[in-house]
């Protein structure tokens, strides 16, 4: 994240470069228990509501969480 305001001595300007837009997105959603952190799972994508849909949250937790407890 790039500031938008910024101050400078003597009222001059910022001059701050910016990435080109050139990432990936990567969510990462896990599982918190009072061990710790339990399970993660990272997703190439945005968090939206297809990644929330039951399906993904049967996956989620079949894959991840079960495994875990196991």
């Amino acid at each position: 994240m790039t500031r938008l305001y910024a101050r400078a001595s003597g009222g001059g300007r910022i001059h701050e470069g910016t990435p080109d837009s050139r990432w990936k997105m990567l969510t990462i959603l896990g599982a918190l228990s009072t061990r710790g952190m339990i399970a993660a799972m990272t997703i190439e994508e945005a968090t939206d509501g297809d990644i929330f849909s039951p399906i993904w949250i049967i996956a989620c937790v079949r894959n991840c969480v079960l495994a875990t407890l196991w």
